[in-house]
């Protein structure tokens, strides 16, 4: 962990004048983060932090960058044009994501053609934001409809 931390110090001493007029993230896999501000810290770790808290630096997982890329991909994929067969098929799907000290949780519902709605509710195994049980949902959203024939 202090090998990343001490990557993004040297990063943002190389790189001060971009660091100073810019935002900055930084894509983890790891809870950088916390590790930093967090109360459990050596006296390295400190140093670099109180370092690092001059730049607007927002540590991100890669994770939620990977959703953010699917959802915009699905946003571009969507076409404007729809037939009467595409019309007759036509399904429905709500999705809703939630993330709490808890848990994170997905809750779907799906209204096919013939009126009939089925629901399906899950529980992430892995500590998510709101947003990524958001993708998390459209992603499971969209396997249920594949998985019934849709």
């Amino acid at each position: 962990m202090e090998k990343l931390a001490l990557a993004v110090v040297v990063s943002a001493r190389k790189l001060r004048p971009y660091f100073q007029s810019h935002p900055t993230e930084v894509l983890t896999s790891t809870l950088l983060h916390t590790t930093l501000h967090g109360p459990c810290q050596s006296g390295r770790l400190a140093k670099w932090a109180v370092e690092l808290s001059e730049y607007d630096i927002e540590y991100k997982s890669r994770i939620s960058a990977k959703a953010q890329v699917l959802a915009d991909f699905l946003t571009e994929l969507q076409t404007n044009e729809a037939t009467s067969e595409d019309e007759d098929r036509a399904r429905k799907l709500f999705g809703n994501g939630s993330s709490s000290r808890q848990g994170c949780g997905v809750g779907l519902s799906l209204e096919t053609p013939t009126s009939k709605i089925i629901e399906q509710s899950f529980r992430l195994l892995f500590p998510a934001s709101n947003n990524e049980a958001e993708y998390q949902a459209l992603i499971v959203g969209l396997r249920l409809v594949k998985g019934i024939g849709a």
